[in-house]
């Protein structure tokens, strides 16, 4: 059971880190896009 809970976290805490890089990963997509829109 405790190994259970264990895995069930750490799959939890890729989960949380994923989303965050997602998160980052827009908003740098959106930054050079922004740029590339100023440039033209």
């Amino acid at each position: 059971m405790i190994n259970y809970d264990t895995n069930n976290w750490e799959r939890l805490l890729n989960c949380q880190v994923d989303i965050a890089r997602v998160d980052i990963l827009k908003e740098y997509i959106r930054d050079r896009v922004l740029s590339e829109a100023v440039r033209l």
